[in-house]
């Protein structure tokens, strides 16, 4: 895999919704409080699988949404 050097800050794009998704991550965390990495990496895991699924769903919703509309 090639990666492209970066050589400024003009160049890192980030996303504007990061801030939002890495807080609420944050705060999750500090709630759950696990101890150690095998327990912060799994957490971490299971954490973003179930935002995932919970976004899937929301997408899905939308849609079904904008079908009944047409």
């Amino acid at each position: 895999m090639e990666v492209e050097r970066i050589f400024s800050a003009e160049q890192i794009v980030v996303h504007p919704d990061l801030a939002k998704i890495i807080k609420e991550y944050t705060k999750a965390v500090v709630r759950k409080a696990p101890v150690g990495t095998d327990e912060i990496l799994e957490f971490s895991a299971d954490y973003f699988k179930k935002q995932t699924e919970i976004d899937t769903e929301k997408r899905l919703a939308a849609l079904k949404i904008e079908g009944e509309d047409a």
